[in-house]
């Protein structure tokens, strides 16, 4: 069914306002929400849902918004940004050419853009730590015992780097890994164990946790990132730089308040946003 415009969705649906037929919107348009799409969703251009809406799969030309509480069941795509109301469920792949951004309670599968963010980032709290702190990093020295084999150095034990150092190379872990505030480590990293970093934290390479892993405050990992088991983003992580793209793989993700991600997200429980 074509139509020019949204108030013909109305005339054309069915019992309890569901839709059975594949729809195409030639104008951009508003929707009322509480609609039930039982097959594809086409609009060329922008579209805004509106709450309690379920969609079977949805695609627009231009910029998309979906209502609070609105569920897609196979998948969703914006040539533009898209933007997700707060509680919605979105199974499947979601994905933008431009830009996506995931209300609080959202809960996606996988997510694919250029950039993705959990909502728009306020006043880095980052940089008004720097300007207190100041001081310059200091090398930290490794534990007796650590092997260097290969590319990378490996570690018997936990590692627990403090605040304001850093490490310059690939680090294998076969136990837990804690960094301090603004610790770094110029390398790739895999750990055995559990996995904590505290705020203003760096990885600038890849992270591969065999267990848990939870990124503090404002921390950064330049990816990719694969964590089989929980993996946790606290306020204002990012991972990835729009000019390296990166992918975060995990069994389940939890995101907080201001979190960008350059790429991709891939869960097998899922992803929510805190």
């Amino acid at each position: 069914r074509v139509t020019q415009m949204a108030g013909a969705l109305e005339r054309g649906a069915e019992e309890h306002g569901a839709h059975d037929r594949v729809m195409l919107l030639e104008r951009p348009a508003a929707l009322k929400g509480g609609e039930m799409f039982l097959r594809e969703l086409y609009s060329r251009s922008d579209l805004r849902g509106g709450p309690d809406a379920a969609y079977r799969a949805l695609l627009a030309d231009g910029a998309l918004s979906l209502g609070e509480r609105s569920r897609v069941l196979r998948w969703v795509h914006a040539v533009g940004p898209l933007v997700v109301g707060a509680d919605s469920s979105l199974l499947g792949r979601v994905s933008s050419d431009t830009s996506v951004m995931l209300g609080r309670g959202t809960l996606v599968e996988r997510v694919g853009a250029p950039v993705i963010r959990t909502e728009e980032p306020s006043t880095p709290r980052l940089a008004m730590e720097q300007q207190r702190t100041g001081g310059e990093t200091r090398l930290f020295n490794l534990p007796s015992g650590t092997r260097e084999i290969g590319d990378h150095l490996r570690l018997a034990g936990d590692l627990e780097l403090p605040w304001h150092t850093a490490i310059e190379a690939n680090l294998v872990i076969a136990g837990m890994l804690q960094l301090g505030p603004r610790a770094r480590i110029h390398g790739n990293v895999k750990v055995h164990g559990d996995a904590v970093t505290d705020r203003g934290s760096r990885i600038e390479g890849a992270l591969v946790g065999r267990a848990g892993v939870t990124l503090g405050e404002d921390a950064f990992v330049a990816g990719p990132i694969i964590v089989e088991g929980l993996l946790e983003l606290r306020a204002g992580v990012t991972i990835g730089s729009p000019d390296a793209p990166t992918t975060v793989s995990a069994h389940s993700l939890q995101m907080g308040r201001g979190v960008t991600i350059h790429g991709q997200i891939v869960t097998r429980e899922g992803a929510r946003v805190l």
